[in-house]
């Protein structure tokens, strides 16, 4: 370590007598040789040489001088922007001070239109809480390899929906043609159908009044369990066709059901904290 300080000690001397002309011309010739090498070298070079000049200058001091004053001129034209933004915010606090009625009532106005175009207060989106709580019945079942082809088709699309929602349109055409073979079927013929892009209320609420009737009429009850997920989806259809106060019974309705399964329970209570305060539908 010492011996590299010592090293560049004794370059650094050379450097400065080699740009001050002081070095012998053997000297000189040797030094040239190793700074063509050295980039760092040649760099330090013209920094010393430039600095022996201005040192050197006898107007130098003077020259300073005035680059200071130039650049204190300067410096007392920047606009003192603290200065400004003070005298911005004591304006608007003299304002709202002298216009407490008028803040108000803006304040007011803006407050009743976030809360009309929020879905939070009087003025419902029926379209937009359709989309929002909307959710597809995942129980779906797996076919048999020798199954109908419809019906291998419609559950791939069903599948396939979760990615792209265009699926469910070829699952409601498939499970449609069969919808008249199981009831299963036809639920998924109208959830595919309230989940693809072109909703048909009416004859979606045709499948889910004719599933009724078979689930009610079957001794064995097999599909009793899609009672509870079908009246939820019949909120969403009164909703959608903007019948507020009948999803609002309905789901007012369901949400006092002791025995709903985790995932629909958490739909209702959502969906219900969110109709709470709604009376009008748009």
């Amino acid at each position: 370590m010492k011996e590299k300080r010592s090293q560049r000690l004794e370059q650094e001397e050379k450097l400065y007598k080699y740009v001050n002309g002081l070095l012998s011309e053997q000297e000189k010739k040797d030094f040239e040789v190793t700074i063509e090498s050295s980039p760092a070298l040649q760099k330090e070079a013209r920094l010393i040489k430039n600095l022996t000049e201005v040192v050197q200058d006898p107007n130098w001091a003077k020259t300073a001088g005035t680059l200071m004053e130039l650049k204190q001129q300067k410096l007392g034209k920047v606009p003192d922007t603290t200065a400004t933004n003070k005298s911005i915010l004591s304006q608007i606090r003299k304002f709202i001070t002298g216009h407490k009625l008028l803040v108000f009532f803006i304040l007011l106005v803006l407050a009743i239109i976030f809360l009309l175009t929020s879905n939070l207060f009087i003025l419902a989106d029926c379209e937009q809480l359709y989309k929002k709580y909307l959710v597809r019945y995942d129980n779906i079942v797996t076919p048999n390899p020798a199954a109908r082809p419809e019906l291998v088709t419609a559950i791939e699309a069903y599948e396939k929906g979760r990615e792209d929602s265009a699926y469910y349109t070829e699952a409601y055409a498939n499970f449609y043609q069969i919808r008249e073979k199981d009831p299963l079927f036809r639920f998924y013929t109208a959830v595919s159908g309230m989940l693809k892009s072109e909703v048909e209320i009416n004859r979606i609420q045709e499948e889910f009044d004719a599933l009724r009737s078979e689930i009610e009429d079957d001794e064995d009850k097999l599909y009793e369990h899609f009672l509870d997920w079908m009246d939820y989806y019949q909120v969403l259809l009164d909703i959608k066709g903007k019948a507020l106060q009948e999803g609002k019974d309905g789901i007012s309705a369901l949400s006092e059901r002791p025995e709903l399964d985790l995932e629909l329970r958490f739909q209702v209570d959502r969906l219900q904290k969110q109709l709470r305060y709604l009376y009008m539908a748009k």
